[in-house]
């Protein structure tokens, strides 16, 4: 794995839900907007629309001298989707949809004021609301599973 490019596992990726397993390590302290979740690769997708995407749980531990941010990608400007700081680990259970401007489904990720060796690890679920052939479009619709 090389620094500054989190190294991107896809664990589990079905109809409905995905779960991915983010690595990195820091040698640098700025990198914006690294794509790490593009929902229109994943399982069922319609390649011909916005696939989007709601994030579900996170696990994380994140040993760094500055944040990681995660954020769904817009087509001009990023919506966070949450901010982890310093020295940080836990788990917990959500339900974000992609609220992005004109949101491209892509997820990103931000890393600020890192110093060498800062790592993080981020295990997410999504469950997967719209462009995907899984009869789960009513999700965005009402904000919550069909």
């Amino acid at each position: 794995m090389a620094a500054n490019s989190p190294e991107v596992q896809t664990i589990y990726d079905s109809a409905t839900q995905t779960v991915v397993k983010v690595n990195g390590y820091c040698d640098t302290t700025v990198t914006t907007n690294t794509t790490i979740v593009v929902p229109k690769t994943l399982a069922f997708a319609n390649t011909n629309q916005t696939c989007l995407l709601a994030l579900t749980s996170i696990q994380y531990a994140v040993h760094a001298n500055g944040y990681v941010q995660l954020a769904w990608q817009g087509s001009s400007t990023n919506t966070p989707i949450y901010t982890f700081g310093p020295s940080l680990a836990g788990t917990f259970s959500c339900s974000i949809p992609n609220n992005a401007s004109t949101p491209t489904g892509n997820v990103v990720l931000v890393q600020q004021g890192m110093v060498a060796l800062d790592t993080y690890v981020f295990i997410l679920t999504f469950d997967k609301v719209a462009g995907y052939a899984n009869g789960n479009y009513a999700y965005a619709k009402d904000g919550g599973a069909a």
